[in-house]
């Protein structure tokens, strides 16, 4: 049976609302602060957003709490999410039907997750920049990153120490050849050093123009408009040359495996897998076929992945350097 208790907040119109059912699912117990929204999968959700979902969306960004009337499981990209970012989520059949909860989307409110249920209540636009801002590292966070090497290098000649110059995720690929296991369990192949990226960027003055993104007000305060611009942002990488040096590195590197070899391009960067920031699902891997053109667009594309929506609101929110990014 479907249990709602309602009491009056102190100085507001609203009521908190506790749901309870004997289906719900409680996946990750937490508290978060934001504007309770209804979405549907066609919308995209902004940090401070505590969102309902009729349906369990494939992709969610940072948000602030999150309602499904469906089931999720355990390891649902939803629920991995929720825990990386300590926030509340759970199932409730026929959220969407309760009037009490209804009264409140729109509206600021206070989502608890845990043992007791699922407890929604008035907040105070304070008390979500409060627990926001105490949820932030106070300083900005600046990723390593060595920029010396110029060269695409085997997997078997990169070891865990040269992950400022790889990436962790590279590193941690090559390390794993270095184990006793299976020779097919572990995928060979190359790394791309963040220098490629470091001087793409450059040459074609794209740092320049998230210089000009970071420095809007209009830019930094509206979702819409960060979606919107880093959309073309990304476009503008994809269709800028790479130097010619890199070119003939990457055309190399192509030739290397046998004619008609699909090859699998994924990201590796300095703000992912590291002990306090995991960085799961940020970035785009895409795989070239040997019909789609050069390696190097493939490569371009994981370079533009840098700047998607998720992976962009995800450093801002840990005040990680976006320029420093590799």
């Amino acid at each position: 049976e479907f249990r709602r208790v309602l009491f009056r907040s102190p100085g507001t119109g609203a009521a908190t609302v506790t749901l309870s059912t004997a289906s719900s699912t409680v996946l990750h117990p937490a508290v978060g602060y934001g504007l309770l929204r209804v979405m549907t999968l066609d919308q995209r959700p902004n940090p401070r957003d505590v969102v309902i979902y009729a349906a369990l969306p494939n992709e969610l960004p940072r948000v602030a709490g999150v309602v499904t009337t469906v089931a999720q499981t355990p390891l649902s990209h939803v629920n991995l999410r929720a825990v990386q970012d300590d926030i509340p989520n759970a199932v409730v059949p026929g959220a969407l039907d309760d009037p009490g909860l209804a009264a409140l989307v729109g509206h600021y409110v206070r989502l608890e997750a845990g043992p007791g249920g699922v407890v929604v209540a008035p907040a105070t636009q304070a008390e979500v920049e409060a627990h926001h801002a105490a949820a932030r590292p106070a300083t900005e966070q600046v990723p390593e990153r060595d920029l010396t090497v110029r060269t695409v290098t085997p997997l078997s000649q990169v070891g865990f120490e040269d992950w400022r110059t790889f990436g962790v995720k590279a590193a941690n690929l090559a390390t794993l050849a270095t184990f006793d296991l299976p020779e097919a369990d572990i995928p060979d192949g190359f790394a791309v050093p963040f220098s490629f990226y470091d001087e793409f960027m450059r040459t074609n003055r794209l740092y320049d123009r998230v210089r000009t993104l970071l420095s809007s007000r209009r830019f930094r305060s509206d979702p819409a408009v960060q979606d919107a611009e880093l959309a073309t942002l990304r476009k503008a990488i994809e269709a800028a040359p790479l130097p010619a040096w890199m070119e003939r590195a990457l055309a190399t590197t192509r030739a290397s495996f046998p004619a008609g070899t699909p090859i699998r391009c994924r990201s590796s960067t300095n703000n992912e897998d590291l002990p306090d920031f995991s960085g799961a699902g940020l970035y785009d891997s895409f795989t070239q076929h040997p019909d789609e053109g050069p390696l190097s667009r493939c490569v371009k594309q994981v370079f533009a992945s840098v700047w998607n929506l998720r992976a962009f609101l995800e450093r801002d929110f840990y005040r990680i350097d976006h320029l420093a990014t590799a």
